[in-house]
């Protein structure tokens, strides 16, 4: 069994070794394509000319790009992609750091738990049980982190929907158009809403590259799956097209998501007090009975022993 299992170990580093070598395979395909791109820019590096640092890292991330688009159909995840931009990480790099994160971490893991067992002198049997374990938890932990990250960052970015509401009453109020309310409660108050401002930051770039407005904010607020945003996204696409005060409407909603708010705080109220019962019978009681009756217990034994 100890055999099996050093050769189990052998093989896992081996399938990492593989991995490293195709990894800079593809950082030297990229370096290939950088320097053909440089002379036909006309600005090919001298012959003793080396690398920066900064290009080596851009060469990684882009190595990482290709070896996630190239792998497997079964080795990628749907619900990273909306995740990652719930968490406020766009585009491919994130999305390639993370699919090569969620491949280490379980073989890393698994080497690790492996060898620290063999070396304890475990069985093969335990050590190969443990391994396995430790491979299943880094695959799922990475993801779990993940969801919460993401639903910690909706919750957040749902607690500025008001003051976004509020800011953009009163631009409207000044005779500001939508991407100029957009662009001043955004880019204009970045530590008043630092999450929402990244946000409208997006939709703001699309705009100024020819997107229509309306389906600018619905692109951005889709993948965040925040209802009051999105709620607030439709309300504002309606106005764009169809034109007309928003005023009324603005101030209805922020009295609808006051009373939503009223009521959430009333139920995290019911909750609380159920769990402080539930703190109080399991701690407070049995002091409050020992300091209550525990006199009168003592007594008890005291007069039964000198009979």
């Amino acid at each position: 069994m100890q055999n099996s299992m050093l050769l189990l170990l052998l093989s896992v580093s081996l399938f990492i070794l593989a991995l490293g070598v195709l990894l800079l395979s593809m950082v030297g395909r990229t370096q290939e394509r950088l320097r053909l791109q440089r002379r036909l820019d006309g600005r090919a590096a001298g012959e003793g000319e080396e690398e920066r640092p900064d290009q080596w890292g851009a060469m990684l991330l882009r190595a990482l790009v290709a070896m996630e688009r190239g792998a497997p159909a079964a080795l990628r995840d749907a619900e990273i992609g909306p995740l990652l931009i719930q968490c406020g990480w766009r585009g491919p790099v994130p999305s390639a750091i993370f699919f090569a994160l969620r491949l280490a971490v379980p073989v890393l893991g698994a080497l690790i738990v492996g060898t620290v067992l063999l070396g304890n002198g475990s069985g093969g049997s335990v050590a190969l049980l443990g391994a396995f374990v430790a491979a299943a938890l880094g695959y799922l932990l990475p993801k779990q982190v993940l969801r919460m990250r993401a639903k910690r960052r909706r919750r957040r970015i749902a607690d500025e929907i008001p003051i976004l509401l509020h800011l953009l009453r009163t631009l409207f109020e000044a005779g500001l158009s939508l991407e100029q309310a957009l662009r001043e409660a955004g880019q204009s108050n970045p530590r008043v809403l630092p999450l929402l401002s990244q946000e409208l930051d997006v939709a703001l770039r699309h705009i100024g590259a020819g997107v229509d407005p309306a389906e600018a904010l619905d692109d951005m607020a889709r993948p965040l799956e925040v209802s009051e945003l999105s709620d607030l996204v439709k309300m504002l696409g309606q106005m764009y097209r169809q034109g007309g005060s928003i005023r009324q409407s603005l101030m209805d909603y922020t009295e609808l998501l006051e009373d939503r708010r009223r009521t959430q705080l009333q139920e995290r109220i019911g909750k609380l007090s159920a769990k402080m019962t539930i703190v109080m019978v399991l701690f407070m009681f049995p002091a409050l009975l020992i300091f209550v009756a525990g006199p009168g217990v003592v007594g008890l034994f005291r007069a039964i022993a000198e009979r």
